[in-house]
C-alpha cells in the first residue's frame, strides 16, 4: 500500500491480494473442478513407428515387469 495514501494500492499488491483471497476463501476441491489437469494420451502423440517399437520393447521383456 501507498505510504502517503492508504486507501490506494498497486498493481502488484492487487495481485497479491487477490491470490491470498483466492486461496483462503476458495476450496481446492472448487479450484481443481474449474481447471482441471490435461489429459495425457502419449500414445497418441507418438508416430506410428515408435508405437510399435516401445509395444516390442515392453513384449520382450517378458516376465521381467
Amino acid at each position: 500500500m501507498q505510504e502517503d495514501d492508504p486507501n490506494k494500492t498497486t498493481a502488484g499488491d492487487s495481485k497479491l491480494i487477490a491470490e491470498c483471497m483466492y486461496d483462503a476463501f476458495y476450496p481446492p476441491d472448487s479450484q481443481a473442478r474449474n481447471n482441471p489437469p490435461q489429459k495425457i494420451r502419449p500414445s497418441n502423440d507418438l508416430p506410428i513407428p515408435q508405437q510399435r517399437h516401445g509395444l516390442a520393447r515392453l513384449l520382450s521383456l517378458g516376465t521381467r515387469l
